[in-house]
């Protein structure tokens, strides 16, 4: 392996990081919350955490989940972490005090992607909503019966997935939220859009043929992976682009990608190649520069990518001079790791 890349435990199984785009470490950069498991091929994880120069691990608490996104663990703030476990067919939302192992607050629902100003956006199949971290209180967005009236007036065809929405995030002012929603590829190709709700205004916006594992760039803007569908294989045709939430390309970030992130300053992003065959490779780029800056990492354990689901899922840490994200190392076991690239920026 690459000097510059680091295991974050040595435990001899699997260890597991959330949602590209999370960041696993906290907001003052003093820990890492990840998650253990026994195998690939079980559910029964363990919610863990170390400090940042890897010391001083300790689990704290049972959960289950499958491999695609583990927990999805993130920090609320430098006290607390949000994850998800699953009981009895019904996946849960957790708040946890790092200090003390408590957990805080429960609710039940599909997660976002992280918390912002303490608010944690989630949905179920009447609602989108956020949880209030320090209070405990639950805020109705909007309701899905709604977004579909307007999905249909927008021209497009809901279908039986619509309002099982995914990648939900409020934008830093959490004065919008964006989602993945599915609908019928009669007259929009994939099959999903790239939906945006306005708090302030109640206007919803769509973005059809929709742009890949989108994160907020700004507070009013995405960034997303364009896939060029003209016949070309979607790892050489993929490109990191800046988006207005009313789908129009501001400005190209990078090249390659599928699962991203980009640097607190806005100027360097990451991405991993797709899983069409071939080596699986993390590429850093300095933004609106095609060409990688370095590749951080490579594998070709297809197996664990695609069936299992083990995606790289990099994220940038606080400071911006690491990339965590996980590494399959054989056909049955994947490490959670970190990259250094302080030389690049």
């Amino acid at each position: 392996m690459n000097k510059n890349i680091t295991p974050i435990s040595d435990y001899a199984h699997t260890t597991l990081l959330g949602m590209n785009g999370g960041c696993p470490e906290s907001p003052d950069g003093k820990h890492i919350v990840y998650s253990r498991k026994a195998n690939l091929e079980t559910n029964i994880q363990e919610l863990w955490l170390c400090d940042i120069d890897l010391a001083n691990h300790r689990k704290l608490l049972d959960a289950q989940m499958y491999n695609h996104n583990g927990l999805s663990a993130t920090f609320v703030d430098n006290n607390r972490v949000v994850f998800r476990s699953s009981h009895e067919g019904s996946s849960k939302i957790y708040i946890l005090n790092i200090y003390t192992a408590m957990v805080e607050y429960t609710v039940s629902g599909k997660e976002g992607h992280r918390a912002e100003q303490n608010k944690f956006p989630y949905n179920t199949s009447e609602a989108v909503y956020w949880l209030d971290c320090d209070t405990g209180k639950v805020v109705k967005i909007f309701e899905n019966a709604h977004m579909v009236e307007e999905i249909v007036k927008a021209g497009y065809i809901p279908s039986e997935h619509t309002v099982n929405m995914s990648h939900m995030q409020l934008n830093p002012a959490i004065t919008k939220v964006m989602m993945r929603i599915g609908v019928s590829d009669v007259n929009c190709k994939g099959g999903a859009l790239l939906g945006g709700y306005d708090l302030q205004t109640g206007r919803f916006d769509f973005i059809p043929n929709k742009p890949v594992h989108q994160l907020w760039y700004d507070n009013d803007s995405y960034m997303a992976i364009t896939l060029l569908q003209d016949g070309t294989p979607w790892e050489r045709a993929s490109r990191i682009d800046r988006y207005a939430v009313t789908g129009e390309i501001l400005e190209n970030l990078g090249g390659v990608g599928n699962h991203i992130d980009s640097s607190p300053c806005r100027q360097f992003f990451v991405g991993e190649s797709l899983y069409r065959g071939g080596q699986i490779e993390l590429f850093l780029y300095k933004k609106g520069v095609q060409e990688p800056l370095a590749v951080l990492d490579s594998h070709n354990f297809q197996i664990v990518a695609r069936e299992l689901k083990v995606h790289m899922n990099p994220s940038f840490s606080t400071c911006g001079k690491r990339i965590y994200y996980n590494r399959p190392v054989s056909e049955g076991r994947s490490v959670a790791m970190f990259a250094d690239i302080s030389e690049y920026v």
